[in-house]
């Protein structure tokens, strides 16, 4: 009854942490990832999505100047592209995490588990399972989980929220059970202070690996409520041309001029301090504006020139 009703699933369908070989180190509804050329990924999933429009995030998982991109999207998988400053794909490990309209969420599945918009400085807006934040010097930010993951092979993804100038990228590297340090660039590739938003998908292993009817319930009942733990409050997958595929309390995707978009919320956010994260089909994304009631956004090539392709983002908030 459940799957027919038309429930929408806000946790991730599928999430991964991936070695520079192919390794899945970890994940969520992962079959298999082939390395198929120097820094080209084939994912597949072990349970295939309802369709192809899901929203897709990811970040490399290493100080590197290296991009992941995504392409090839299909109810089965998709193929992620490792691209460095020089437009040279590479070998590197990455993370990325999968958000689609599915009945019930994924036996053994989970929600966030945490996620942060932060400031240049250093500053926490909006968190969750987020201790603090600390800048130890230009563009490097130590970040402290309150409760630690069960292991270090969690999935962390971080965007650049850059609304004055195009910071380049955000990578992350020095994965413990207690956290991790994201380090922030500049178009030159020197490191730069700027705003960003991060979220994480681990394996719990508090999760049951099957769910009563009373216990998916609870779930149904906590989020109707407001309930917002870990699991995304907006996600979405759109064209180049503002097209919204599918998405979840997406009211609009406007295309306002070239590469530029207006996404406007079915329901507001309690706070403009919302994490937002982004991906991209060979394209880079950056944040223009951000309210409670939406944002806006530019997509652009690795020259920072504005370029249109498909692109994904979520949001989180408390």
């Amino acid at each position: 009854d459940l799957a027919k009703s038309g429930v929408t699933n806000p946790g991730a369908s599928a999430w991964g942490n991936v070695d520079s070989d192919g390794t899945i180190n970890n994940g969520l509804n992962i079959g298999s990832v082939t390395k198929t050329g120097t820094g080209i990924y084939d994912v597949v999933f072990t349970t295939a999505l309802p369709n192809a429009d899901y929203s897709l995030v990811g970040t490399i998982a290493r100080d590197s100047g290296a991009t992941v991109r995504f392409y090839n999207q299909s109810t089965t998988g998709f193929t992620a592209k490792l691209t460095s400053y020089a437009s040279n794909t590479e070998d590197q490990p990455f993370s990325f995490t999968v958000f689609a309209t599915n009945a019930l969420p994924l036996k053994g599945g989970t929600g966030t588990d945490a996620w942060a918009t932060v400031t240049s400085a250093g500053t926490l807006q909006a968190s969750f399972n987020i201790a603090s934040v600390n800048r130890t010097s230009a563009g490097v930010y130590d970040v402290v989980f309150t409760t630690a993951m069960p292991t270090a092979n969690y999935a962390a993804i971080a965007s650049l929220n850059t609304p004055t100038s195009y910071g380049r990228t955000a990578v992350i590297d020095g994965r413990t059970v207690s956290g991790f340090t994201v380090y922030t660039y500049d178009d030159a590739q020197n490191s730069s202070d700027r705003d960003f938003s991060l979220t994480v998908n681990a394996t719990n292993a508090v999760l049951p690996q099957s769910f009563t009817e009373a216990q998916i319930q609870s779930v149904l009942d906590f989020i109707a409520a407001g309930g917002t733990a870990g699991v995304a409050k907006a996600w979405g997958s759109c064209e180049g041309d503002g097209t919204l595929n599918d998405g979840l309390n997406i009211a609009s995707v406007v295309r306002t001029s070239q590469a530029t978009y207006a996404i406007t919320f079915a329901t507001p956010m309690p706070t403009p301090d919302y994490a937002l994260t982004f991906g991209g089909e060979l394209v880079q994304t950056r944040e223009k504006t951000k309210t409670t009631t939406g944002f806006t956004m530019d997509t652009y090539d690795g020259n920072t020139n504005l370029s249109e392709g498909r692109f994904s983002f979520t949001v989180h908030a408390s």
